[in-house]
């Protein structure tokens, strides 16, 4: 029984491409059959016709899920805000790729004055790979690091955990209680590389800082489950509690 920390709604229940359809009630589904605690649903801007008004109302009627408004960052940042909190949302998720914007070049100032403002959670895309001529000249973890400093007292999500960098993204968030690392992507991605052993020392060493997200529809899920419990073998309960579920309500509930 987990909370998954990156469900995926749409708004016209597609995705993209690759992946055409992304049925709500596919999702449902998924909770019910796998007894979820709940999920947050995160909203990416440009996919799936994604609308703060009509993605919260598409949502908002079932309480164990946990609505992420998706920031457009090339609109008008304090209209965006204050939109998202009219409606209600109390979390919000920074996707810089989706809006075809590079992490060092978002207005850190400005972002963390709203996000400060608001009190909002924050969900921080970290897979920063691209292709060669479009990748970064320095490393975006500084540029990331830049924004968190600007940051108050906000409970903060690093999506993916850093993918491939997992490792370094955990010891870079060991000291503040604030800070939590996703693994959605990351738990799937490298299956066979050396980055299955870092993930089994963060289950039996990082229990109070990560959370277990599926990035659903990009994953079958019960794959993602199977990919759970093979992390969960031989770890405490306890420690199991807060990673499955624990973490995730202190963020979101």
């Amino acid at each position: 029984m987990i909370f998954d920390t990156n469900f995926h709604v749409t708004v016209n229940d597609k995705w993209d491409n690759k992946i055409k359809k992304n049925s709500f009630k596919k999702i449902l589904y998924l909770h019910k059959e796998n007894k979820l605690k709940g999920f947050s649903a995160v909203g990416i801007p440009r996919i799936g016709n994604y609308n703060h008004k009509l993605f919260f109302q598409k949502i908002s009627n079932y309480k164990f899920i946990h609505p992420v408004a998706g920031i457009d960052l090339n609109n008008d940042i304090e209209k965006e805000f204050n939109e998202i909190k009219k409606l209600g949302y109390r979390s919000i998720k920074i996707h810089p790729r989706s809006c075809g914007i590079s992490i060092e070049n978002l207005d850190y100032d400005k972002l963390a004055f709203f996000c400060n403002k608001n009190k909002f959670n924050i969900l921080i895309c970290t897979y920063f790979n691209k292709k060669i001529e479009n990748t970064y000249s320095e490393d975006p973890k500084l540029s990331l690091i830049k924004f968190l400093k600007k940051l108050e007292r906000n409970k903060i999500l690093l999506m993916h955990g850093g993918c491939e960098r997992v490792m370094e993204f955990a010891e870079l968030i060991r000291f503040n209680q604030n800070i939590f690392l996703d693994l959605s992507l990351t738990l799937m991605k490298y299956q066979g590389s050396s980055v299955d052993n870092d993930l089994k020392f963060l289950f039996n060493n990082f229990d109070r800082k990560i959370t277990l997200g599926s990035d659903y529809p990009e994953v079958n899920y019960p794959l993602f489950l199977k990919r759970i419990k093979f992390f969960s073998k031989n770890v405490a309960i306890n420690k199991l509690k807060n990673i499955y579920f624990k973490n995730a309500q202190s963020i979101f509930i």
